[in-house]
């Protein structure tokens, strides 16, 4: 584990807990509503 981390790994982490949240909310969306088109 590096402890010293660039902006770039903060970035790199904001990006890839964004898309696990994006593809969360896709499937929630699409368990809410099965008949609607998942975004």
């Amino acid at each position: 584990m590096c402890l010293h981390r660039t902006p770039a790994d903060f970035d790199d982490e904001r990006r890839s807990g964004n898309a696990r949240l994006l593809a969360f909310s896709r499937s929630a969306r699409a368990v809410a509503a099965p008949d609607e088109e998942a975004y």
